[in-house]
């Protein structure tokens, strides 16, 4: 039985989410470099890169941005919006294609994190991600503020799209440990039906601070939004800066 992740990133993904622009992409990368010492010339991860938003943001800025992500899909249309050519390689968070050390920031940005069933597979991607930064560089963590997710969630929502598709989202919080899912069904206008499904691991702010340090991130910065906001329990995001250490 194949993992969700596997099969939710496809071409209906592209079509349901394309209000995930550039402009919001813009705000992160510009928040990350006015808060760490990258600039110019510098090499940064995008791990993973999703459609590669983030990455031509980083590009504009005069940033070497390299990408990865599992899905065909997405990938694909990284490849066609990049301009100049992004440089993008398919592979799984488990087995990252480059060498320790190679990049002088490490991002994982848009809650990209707790995918796996175990919270040790969980540690062992996020360890593995700081591994690929050099020691002394910068490791950035974006995140959902698990707090503002108990307190917001909307349990039901339903919308239909300019070309007729109609859209129902279900989401709960549970397990052991806690886990937000999210169940979108989907009737297009020919009349298919697909159901989507996602699971992510819903790390608590304190969480992602243990692990990062389990993993010899030393955390320096802390923000609860794009635009650099302090952090609060009522924040939206968990926006974590720090250096790699060990």
């Amino acid at each position: 039985m194949s993992e969700w992740f596997q099969t939710a990133f496809g071409k209906d993904y592209l079509n349901l989410y394309a209000h995930r622009d550039d402009s919001e992409a813009a705000r992160v990368v510009d928040l990350i470099l006015e808060n760490t010492a990258v600039g110019p010339g510098a090499r940064v991860l995008d791990a993973p890169c999703g459609a590669g938003r983030h990455l031509r943001a980083f590009e504009a800025r005069g940033i070497k941005a390299f990408g990865f992500d599992l899905s065909p899909a997405l990938l694909a249309q990284a490849k066609a919006d990049g301009a100049p050519p992004l440089t993008l390689v398919r592979a799984d968070l488990r087995a990252l294609p480059f060498r320790e050390e190679s990049f002088d920031l490490v991002v994982n940005l848009f809650s990209s994190l707790g995918y796996f069933d175990t919270d040790e597979m969980n540690l062992s991607v996020l360890c593995n991600i700081v591994k690929l930064c050099r020691r002394g560089q910068w490791v950035v963590i974006d995140f959902m503020n698990s707090d503002f997710v108990r307190a917001n969630l909307e349990a039901e929502s339903s919308r239909v799209m300019p070309d007729g598709t109609a859209v129902r989202d279900r989401r709960w919080i549970g397990g052991t440990p806690e886990r937000v899912n999210k169940q979108t069904a989907v009737r297009f206008p020919d009349g298919r039906d697909r159901t989507f499904d996602e699971s992510v691991r819903l790390f608590s702010p304190d969480e992602l601070k243990q692990a990062l340090d389990r993993c010899g991130v030393n955390i320096e910065k802390e923000f609860g939004s794009y635009e650099g906001d302090r952090f609060t329990t009522s924040s939206k995001r968990s926006i974590l800066m720090g250096r790699r250490q060990i």
